[in-house]
């Protein structure tokens, strides 16, 4: 018997052919073809962890990094669950900085080509867009209580 304990080599990098594809995450088939558009076949880990308990409607902490795909594993399931038939507002996503808020509204923008009647809010100090019917809201802390305001006085 030898002193040295037993190792187990344990694989770090996923095979191609391991993990779920989008197809597999429950989403409805107007995101898998914008997917397919944009060229993408397999969940980000974020993804693929943060989607299928959205789609249920769980509340999800995720921490990622930067490009890991943290806007999709959010506004997906937030694009499936949207009822463009409700004509009320049913989504806030609030970004820390103009650039992060116009980033995550043209994201959804792209995500929904296939969406119909999706209406988007983007309020900034940049651009407004307003329709007469808005089911979703990206907008900087500051910029959304002068729209609240403006709405009640």
């Amino acid at each position: 018997m030898s002193d040295t304990p037993e190792t187990t080599e344990v694989q770090t990098e996923v095979a191609e052919d391991q993990g779920p594809m989008f197809t597999d995450l429950g989403l409805p088939d107007n995101l898998l073809r914008v997917l397919d558009d944009m060229g993408y076949k397999k969940p980000s880990p974020i993804q693929a962890q943060a989607i299928p308990p959205l789609l249920e409607g769980k509340d999800v902490l995720g921490l990622a990094q930067t490009g890991t795909g943290k806007t999709a594993a959010f506004a997906l399931p937030i694009l499936a669950r949207t009822d463009a038939a409700s004509r009320t507002p049913q989504v806030l996503v609030l970004a820390p900085t103009r650039e992060l808020a116009m980033q995550v509204a043209k994201a959804c923008e792209d995500y929904a080509k296939y969406t119909q009647a999706l209406k988007l809010l983007l309020y900034t100090v940049v651009k407004t867009t307003v329709h007469k019917f808005v089911l979703s809201v990206v907008a900087l802390n500051g910029s959304l209580v002068r729209l609240v305001v403006s709405w009640i006085t």
